[in-house]
């Protein structure tokens, strides 16, 4: 048989195994092509604008960088990863806010935190080096040991401060997984996999973090980067969150320097939380927000947001963190149980209690031990304002008019 007419045959059978498989006959895909199924499904999103280009000047966010001991262990070439995370960032931020971050040096930090909360991390960035010359200082530490979606485990800012502390996103469980479970992937596309997820996470927890420098609070939609757990299908900020940034892009660099600028900035801003309502925002987190403004606005408190001098135990905070996540969920009923034995234990904690009051007005407002739980915690907390807005609440509900307004 000559070779064209062996060509000719060839094609004539290829062509009848492609019908063959539109048509439902005699098409077996391989496991190859199942675990390529597979893994689009676990590929993260690109992450992207969520509103319309900035058509405004370019502005340069100039960033100061510290990679501590263990993270330079980790990481061979920890210069050239942060100016990949860098890029990265600023191809996400240029579009909605105009912002590019620039890279104003890089510095060894002697300090190991590998087994440390990230708040004892954060607190040693601060005391190392307070940001002067710069928008934003970022301390590099080292990964975890186990994998952990939890924002708070992966980074950790101070509202309205210009430091941060992010981990290391390398996890040898993850890759281990991934290995596993695309036994039948080639090993240099289970390997592409994975390095996308990495730089998605690395991409993503950075501006998180640096979001809460802004003022930035949790939100209640996961499919949002300023949801309290990672996931790789977040690709975006809520408009309501952009919007805020926008704001205060326009005051951070006086309003980090001068307190008639701070103050202009918390009456900018907390006017837009208080003409915005979106189901993403209400909860406990911009009540804080809303009331630290009110203070910075009549020069009552300073514009960064501090930790409290005695934070909870990792396992409490951690406890508290999945109470916060199940309230933002709407489980609000399993969300006030959690908490009591918390609220118990922590009676001078102002955020614990102001929780308990809150969460306890949502799932039980006519209950008289609602009412006894927040005039409690407004009787301890005489100069903080949400117990008493919770109190007015409850009697607004219960046509009580005049007390509320009291």
């Amino acid at each position: 048989m000559s070779t064209g007419r062996v060509m000719g045959l060839a094609a004539r059978v290829a062509l009848l195994a492609v019908w063959g498989c539109v048509l439902g006959v005699a098409c077996v895909k391989r496991p190859v092509d199942y675990a390529r199924e597979q893994a689009r499904t676990l590929a993260p999103a690109k992450l992207e604008s969520s509103s319309q280009p900035s058509t405004g000047p370019v502005r340069k966010i100039r960033v100061r960088v510290y990679a501590d001991s263990d993270y330079r262990e980790q990481v061979v070439r920890w210069r050239s990863s942060v100016v990949s995370q860098l890029q990265r960032a600023s191809a996400v931020m240029q579009g909605p806010l105009g912002v590019v971050f620039e890279l104003e040096s890089t510095r060894e930090w002697a300090h190991r935190g590998v087994e440390g909360e990230l708040e004892g991390s954060l607190t040693a960035l601060e005391g190392t080096d307070p940001g002067e010359g710069v928008d934003l200082v970022v301390g590099f530490v080292s990964a975890l040991k186990l994998f952990s979606s939890a924002q708070h485990e992966l980074g950790m800012a101070r509202l309205f401060g210009r430091h941060c502390v992010l981990r290391e996103m390398g996890n040898p469980e993850e890759v281990r997984a991934i290995m596993e479970a695309l036994i039948h992937l080639p090993q240099d596309e289970r390997q592409t996999l994975y390095e996308e997820r990495k730089m998605h996470k690395e991409t993503s927890i950075f501006l998180h973090e640096w979001a809460h420098t802004l003022g930035a609070f949790h939100v209640r939609s996961s499919h949002w980067m300023m949801y309290p757990s990672y996931a790789p299908n977040q690709a975006a900020f809520a408009s309501q969150t952009l919007a805020l940034l926008k704001t205060s892009l326009r005051h951070a660099s006086a309003g980090r320097r001068d307190d008639a600028a701070a103050r202009a900035w918390a009456t900018e801003l907390g006017a837009l939380l208080a003409s915005t309502s979106s189901p993403d925002w209400e909860g406990p987190e911009k009540e804080a927000v809303v009331e630290w403004l009110a203070k910075v606005r009549e020069g009552k408190a300073p514009l960064v947001v501090h930790q409290p001098q005695a934070p909870l135990p990792p396992e409490d905070r951690r406890r508290l963190d999945a109470i916060l996540a199940l309230e933002k969920e709407g489980r609000v009923e399993v969300a006030a149980q959690q908490l009591e034995p918390l609220a118990r234990r922590y009676p001078e904690d102002f955020f614990v209690q102001r929780l308990a009051c809150y969460l306890d007005t949502r799932v039980a407002p006519k209950l008289p031990a609602t009412r006894e739980k927040c005039e409690a915690v407004a009787g301890r907390f005489p100069s903080e304002p949400a117990p008493l807005f919770h109190l007015a609440a409850l009697a607004l509900q219960q046509g009580q008019h005049l007390e509320a307004q009291g």
